[in-house]
């Protein structure tokens, strides 16, 4: 035994002599390791610690953002400005019927009647005569009342201090070109005929199939088989032809606005024909 630790002394000086290391020196290592390696665990697994919050840390906004109405308050603030302009003197009140357009065309007439001063209200009728006074009795004004009742339907009002003839020849003359809607009359027949090209892409087809249209796909074209009637003269326009005609972007219908009446220094005239 005594030869075997002398042999162990010796050959671990001789490795230590040459560089090479033990094997207790290796035991030592990896058992070192192993202790890092633990430590190291642990300290990940630990949650950082945060810091308390500053209370001089806070966020002050640099744009004034308005706050957002609700329902009531909305109402409030279309009624108290309708009110408002009522008062305002020398002004008429136009009670229009929306019967074909576009949002782009009904702007471009709101910002003609702008200039002048004048101002559209676009919203519920019943809000509206509320506003004005649906009898004698609650009307504002007298024979304002008689504005308020003809509020039915796709009706709104224009409250401006321009002078009928002016309003009347604009609506009169301002006729743009607008797709027609469905439940209107046309004033022309429109079909397509067998053979026709249509010029819309091919990725379409399934829109066309659809609304019941016969057609062959020849060259990436669309080429109809039979002919298909979308509207005809003096009779009103269905829904799935309406699509269609908007689908090949044509126009058969005019901006129509009509004038139905005014009130002006407590007297109603009315335009509509008996």
């Amino acid at each position: 035994m005594a030869t075997k630790r002398v042999l162990l002394k010796e050959k671990r000086k001789s490795n230590k002599q040459n560089g090479k290391p033990s094997k207790l020196s290796f035991t030592k290592l990896e058992a070192r390791a192993e202790t890092l390696h633990k430590r190291h665990c642990r300290r990940l697994i630990l949650k950082p610690l945060k810091m308390p919050k500053s209370k001089r840390n806070t966020v002050i906004s640099l744009t004034k953002v308005k706050k957002k109405l609700n329902k009531k308050e909305m109402k409030n603030v279309k009624l108290t400005e309708l009110k408002k302009m009522i008062e305002i003197p020398n002004i008429y009140i136009y009670v229009l019927d929306v019967r074909t357009h576009s949002n782009n065309n009904l702007k471009n007439a709101i910002e003609y009647f702008k200039t002048s001063g004048g101002k559209f209200f676009i919203g519920k009728n019943k809000l509206m005569q509320l506003a004005l006074g649906s009898s004698n009795k609650s009307e504002v004004k007298p024979n304002v009342s008689k504005i308020s009742q003809l509020l039915v339907g796709n009706r709104i009002l224009l409250i401006t201090k321009d002078a009928p003839l002016r309003v009347i020849k604009f609506f009169n003359e301002y006729q743009p070109d607008e797709y027609i809607k469905h439940g209107n009359i046309s004033t022309q027949d429109v079909t397509l005929k067998c053979g026709d090209i249509l010029k819309v892409p091919v990725s379409m087809q399934k829109d066309l199939q659809k609304r019941r249209v016969n057609f062959d796909i020849v060259d990436e074209k669309i080429i109809l088989r039979e002919n298909k009637v979308l509207a005809e003269k003096n009779k009103l326009v269905s829904i799935e032809n309406a699509k269609l005609l908007r689908m090949l972007n044509m126009k058969i219908a005019k901006f129509d606005i009509a004038v139905l009446g005014y009130w002006y220094f407590n007297n109603f005239v009315s335009l509509m024909h008996k």
